[in-house]
């Protein structure tokens, strides 16, 4: 550990060095009108109103809870929240590299760390203090504490067993483990829930593969349970006296799964989308092209240390084999982004394309790597001496599942459950016992392609949800005076759209108010909120039931003025067929009286219509009234 001591300290300066000045470029950039959604549950917070029973929220508690604590200190500003989104960023890479220090060395962790980030943040609605973020930042907690305990235990290997246990060693990792586990199921319980349910069986596997007595096992187990029950058992005593208890059962349970149909839809839907034969042609080439290429790296090395010459160079050069990785691959992102930024069209044209190919076959190699991992786990123990499995590798692939089940429930599996796969997979590349020569070859040309696409991606389009989307990032030089938006930079058409909006609005607070389905930022930028429990009306935030009656709400006490983002009907349809087996979603009602009210003028005159593209139109209108 010594002779890596400098150069792992020189390898996560690199990784934060390069995430900062990566999120920089266009951390800062792009406004989307679809932000602000937890700043405006935020607002309320502080005004003292309760969550679930004052206002509607289909999220457990934690998040919105954090998001106001920052709220409280520095004002509605989302330019403190994306400075606080860098801090995530930059924490979510460092326990990355940490996890794969666990197994890789310190050069092979910073390229697996480094990549991974990139994959994470090209989610194409990414913003760095996202739920979706504080979750993976809590999840990664927990990981890296079940690694940390996993290696304090004393297996049952006779080579390792002592007089000495190291059971005390692992208690307070444990707990801490279960404690951010608790946590991540207090962000989003879909994701979170998944995520505990599989920490708990990465100690379980700990405890029950330990050296040690029955009763320390227990010990073992109760001081996870013991984390994990410390912010749970808060959050209910919190709501218990606040008479908020019964509402959040309600909501984050029984509403929140109607909202996106069924428990069993939930569960189920992904798997068919992801197990199909299109995945099996893509493992197969995979490991086609992994089989040759190690066969063929391991003959090579075998064939070249016949030779007593190329053994001398070759254990010369391993002495500086980890700076001339990090170096290497160092250069390599930094070249990228440098490229990227100044939209360099040689590179693009290069890499570009061979990239987003590659980038379809991530997420089938991630599937494979972890299931590969953990078939091996049986094998280990029945023929150790061909196939020996670390630990920690087992530890790890259980809680990798546990992200693959909690992003599933999102009717699909993306970047969030797959970017520690492909970090690991690439860190094992570069791993000097993987594949000689060629592995971290493979590694870096790998790299090249993905940091290329992955880079050029989020610049060129910083963020796009469901008809909204953001013009490049080098584009944003413009800025609005407005304590909401302030200090972070816009393109011509963002900031177009803003200050027309906000010279119609005005600053004065109206009566009433309501915006549609997804723009709640309006909310924050006015500081007027609607007559209504719901905050937010988008469809998986609200269940139909909570919709059609919003709707009956808004016939009978017409707000002063709408805020009202037309849709693509693929928004739509796709949600209908996604979460609720083709059926018209509740809100179809409240879009109904949009159209009619708002659209069509009726009751209501058009103050600004503002094409957002061919399919996505935003309409402020404001009550007519009677000479």
């Amino acid at each position: 550990m010594k002779k890596f001591l400098n150069i792992s300290f020189f390898s996560a300066a690199g990784l934060i060095a390069f995430l900062l000045g990566y999120n920089l470029l266009f951390n800062f950039s792009f406004l989307p009108l679809t932000e602000g959604w937890f700043s405006s549950y935020a607002h309320l917070v502080i005004t003292g109103k309760v969550p679930y029973k004052d206002f509607y929220l289909y999220l457990t508690p934690l998040y919105v809870w954090v998001i106001s604590l920052i709220t409280y200190i520095f004002g509605s500003s989302l330019f403190a929240l994306r400075v606080f989104g860098v801090l995530i960023t930059c924490s979510i890479g460092l326990l990355l590299f940490r996890i794969f220090r666990f197994k890789f060395s310190p050069a092979a962790s910073f390229v697996g760390a480094t990549i991974a980030s990139l994959y994470y943040q090209s989610g194409n609605a990414y913003i760095s203090y996202d739920f979706t973020q504080v979750l993976t930042l809590f999840s990664l907690l927990s990981f890296n504490f079940l690694l940390t305990s996993e290696k304090a235990v004393k297996w049952l290997d006779p080579v390792e067993v002592g007089p000495k246990s190291n059971v005390s060693k692992a208690t307070i990792p444990l707990f801490f483990a279960g404690f951010f586990a608790s946590c991540a199921f207090l962000t989003k319980q879909s994701n979170g829930s998944f995520i505990a349910i599989f920490a708990f069986m990465s100690c379980l596997y700990i405890t029950l593969i330990s050296n040690i007595g029955l009763h320390r096992k227990i010990k073992l187990l109760l001081y996870f349970l013991c984390g994990g029950f410390l912010p749970i058992g808060s959050v209910i005593a919190y709501l218990a006296l606040n008479q908020a208890l019964i509402p959040f059962i309600d909501q984050i349970f029984f509403n929140a799964i109607s909202a996106k149909g069924s428990i069993t839809k939930i569960l189920s839907s992904w798997l068919m989308g992801v197990f199909t034969p299109v995945l099996k042609t893509q493992l197969y080439e995979i490991a086609r092209v992994l089989i040759v290429i190690f066969i063929f790296g391991k003959f090579m090395f075998w064939i070249l240390n016949c030779s007593r010459y190329f053994a001398n160079i070759y254990k010369k050069m391993e002495k500086y084999r980890e700076a001339l990785v990090l170096t290497a691959f160092l250069l390599l992102f930094t070249s990228v982004m440098i490229c990227a930024w100044h939209d360099n069209t040689t590179l693009r044209s290069q890499l570009f394309e061979p990239g987003r190919h590659l980038l379809n076959y991530l997420i089938p190699l991630s599937i494979g790597w972890t299931l590969i991992q953990l078939a091996l786990v049986p094998i280990s123990y029945s023929i150790p001496k061909y196939v020996k499995i670390d630990r920690g590798t087992t530890v790890l692939a259980i809680c990798v599942l546990g992200l693959f089940f909690g992003n599933g429930t999102s009717a699909g599996l993306s970047e969030i459950s797959s970017f520690i796969v492909i970090g690991w997979a690439v860190s094992w590349l570069c791993n000097r016992r993987s594949i000689p020569f060629l592995g971290v070859g493979l590694a870096f040309y790998s790299c090249a392609l993905l940091s290329a696409t992955l880079i050029y991606s989020k610049l060129d389009r910083p963020y796009a949800w469901w008809g909204v989307s953001e013009p490049s990032a080098r584009s944003a030089r413009l800025h609005i005076d407005n304590p909401v938006l302030k200090g972070l930079y816009l393109s011509p058409e963002t900031e177009k759209i803003f200050s027309d909006s906000i010279n119609v609005l005005g600053l004065e607070k109206t009566n009433s108010i309501f915006s549609f389905p997804n723009i709640p930022i309006f909310y924050l930028i006015t500081n007027t909120w609607p007559k209504s429990k719901a905050i937010i009306t988008w469809f998986d935030f609200l269940n139909d039931k909570d919709a059609i009656a919003e709707s009956i709400r808004l016939k009978e006490d017409p707000p002063n003025t709408i805020i009202y983002l037309d849709l693509p009907e693929m928004a739509w349809s796709a949600h209908e067929r996604l979460f609720r087996a083709g059926k018209p979603l509740g809100q179809r009602h409240i879009q109904a009286w949009l159209d009619e009210t708002c659209v069509l003028e009726k009751g209501y005159q058009i103050q600004l219509k503002r094409a957002l593209d061919d399919q996505t139109t935003l309409y402020i209108c404001k009550k007519k009234y009677k000479e």
